[in-house]
């Protein structure tokens, strides 16, 4: 667990949920951009108009601006804020793994997809994410293995996906 994540731990599991929320929840690079653009059009319609908005403010990712990317906070917002007072329903993505989301997803029941892939598409697709985000700067070869060790973010890839799967 990183400084930075023990420090907003609270910001996660005391967060607010609607009975309403609708959540996409995955492990990173499995298709969940692609699985929120589907969800928020069959949720409004099939708006296309409305789905020219930007993902992120459409469909926050829960832990943005505060568990990663902490270097944009000043220019992206926090979307755990922005949340707060967002109308119903809310469209929330996230990729924490099940212990570290808000405790109220169990009791308040609002709809919950989770997004699984390949493991191997996983690895591959991430290590391109951290290539152009400039977040590796070592081979695929490397960072592969740094995912069957654990050591990239958000891992251990196996317990985001049984969390779920049990």
């Amino acid at each position: 667990i990183t400084k930075v994540f023990a420090k907003n731990y609270k910001t996660f599991s005391d967060f607010e949920v609607r009975e309403d929320d609708v959540w996409v929840i995955s492990f990173p690079k499995c298709g969940t951009t692609w699985t929120q653009e589907m969800v928020w059009l069959l949720g409004n319609n099939f708006d296309y108009e409305g789905a020219e908005v930007p993902i992120n403010l459409r469909f926050p990712f829960l832990e943005f601006g505060v568990l990663i990317f902490e270097k944009f906070m000043h220019e992206w917002p926090n979307s755990a804020e922005m949340l707060k007072n967002a109308p119903s329903p809310r469209y929330i993505k996230s990729h924490l793994d099940i212990e570290f989301l808000p405790k109220q997803l169990w009791t308040k029941k609002p709809k919950i997809i989770y997004v699984a892939r390949d493991p191997k598409d996983v690895s591959i697709s991430y290590f391109y994410h951290n290539k152009f985000w400039k977040d590796f700067s070592g081979s695929q070869d490397e960072f592969i293995e740094a995912f069957l060790q654990d050591k990239v973010m958000f891992s251990p890839f196996w317990n985001n996906v049984l969390g779920f799967w049990n």
